[in-house]
Order: C-alpha cells, then sequence, then structure tokens
C-alpha cells in the first residue's frame, strides 16, 4: 500500500520533497535493481541520477589528471629556470675571476724588474731572511702576513690573481718586493729590518 501511494504522487512532486534522491544508487546495475517495483517516471529518475554521479565522477577524475599535469609541467619549467639562473651566476663568476687573474697578471708584468742595483739585492736577501728564513710558503701564526717577504694580506692585495702571497710561486713574489720596494722608497714596509738590512 505504501509503493502504491508513493507512485502515485507527480514527478514534480517527487523532485521537490527528495524522496527518490535518498534511494538513488551507485551504479547503473543497481539502479535497475533498485527500480524494480517503482513508476515508471521514478525508474528514468533514478537511472538519470545514476548517470549523473557517473559523469560528474568522470569529469572530476579527468580535471584532477589535468591539474597534476599542469603542475608537474609548471614544477618542470621552475626547475629549468632555476638551473638556467645558476649556471648563468656560475659563468658571470667565472668570467669575473678570469677578468681579476688576467689584470693581475698584466700587472706582473709591467713591472720593472730592478735587479741591477747590488745593493737592492743584498737588502732582499737580506729581508728574507730575517722575514721567514727563506721560506716563500711561510705563514706568520699571529697575522696574515705570509710568504717570503711576509706581506699581509692588505699589502699583497690578490697579487697574480693568488689570494695570499704564500700561494704565488718565488718568481711573483719577488717580483712584488721589487714593485713595492722600488728601489728603496717602499723599504717601509719592512720597517722592522731597519738597521739590519739597510
Amino acid at each position: 500500500m505504501r509503493l502504491l501511494k508513493i507512485a502515485s504522487i507527480p514527478l514534480v512532486a517527487l523532485l521537490v520533497s527528495g524522496i527518490a534522491y535518498a534511494q538513488v544508487p551507485t551504479s547503473q546495475n543497481e539502479a535497475k535493481q533498485a527500480s524494480a517495483g517503482f513508476s515508471e517516471d521514478q525508474q528514468r529518475l533514478i537511472e538519470w541520477r545514476s548517470q549523473e554521479q557517473n559523469r560528474i565522477s568522470r569529469s572530476v577524475k579527468r580535471q584532477q589528471i589535468e591539474t597534476a599535469k599542469i603542475e608537474a609541467a609548471n614544477k618542470a619549467r621552475l626547475a629549468k629556470i632555476a638551473a638556467a639562473n645558476e649556471r648563468a651566476k656560475a659563468r658571470k663568476a667565472a668570467e669575473a675571476k678570469a677578468r681579476a687573474k688576467a689584470k693581475a697578471a698584466t700587472r706582473v708584468k709591467s713591472v720593472s724588474v730592478q735587479r741591477g742595483s747590488a745593493w737592492v739585492e743584498q737588502v732582499r736577501r737580506c729581508i728574507i731572511r730575517y722575514e721567514s728564513g727563506g721560506n716563500y710558503r711561510a705563514q706568520n701564526p699571529s697575522s696574515s702576513a705570509s710568504g717570503a717577504y711576509q706581506f699581509l694580506t692588505s699589502t699583497w692585495a690578490g697579487f697574480g690573481g693568488y689570494s695570499a702571497a704564500k700561494y704565488a710561486p718565488p718568481s711573483v713574489q719577488d717580483k712584488k718586493f721589487y714593485l713595492l720596494f722600488d728601489n728603496g722608497r717602499g723599504r717601509s714596509h719592512w720597517a722592522a729590518q731597519a738597521g739590519r738590512c739597510w
């Protein structure tokens, strides 16, 4: 008797009341099984609801797949941009280092090495003996002074492309000495040796 009452309700009233929605199955097979005993209108409504749910589910899945593809593509694009930026940064750093080294090398080549003065050579050997004992790799334990002439890092100033005197070969350290000593005019850099070497 109750089923007969439900079947007699018009389709519009059924949609408003939501009675059919409460009993809507989730698949077409279940819709066919559940529709037995309902009116033709109710059966069509149940089948339509099931189809709509399937369509919406497929649409949501497609959207999720598309969103995942877009996110993956964006992530890959950002990774490529970051890698390109890092390569550009490394290239600029290498170019700057090469320019600095070339500039320093030019300065080394332009030094007028005055070895003709016996007095300068005598002073040079004396300074080496007292400053480092002739050790071109010497490092002062209490300051940044290093090398045979114990150049301070600030005085060395990256000469020849080397960060400190102890890293430069003897020929480069000697050139720095001649440049700085300047035939005696720069001997104040080794004022501690005054009275010993001149």
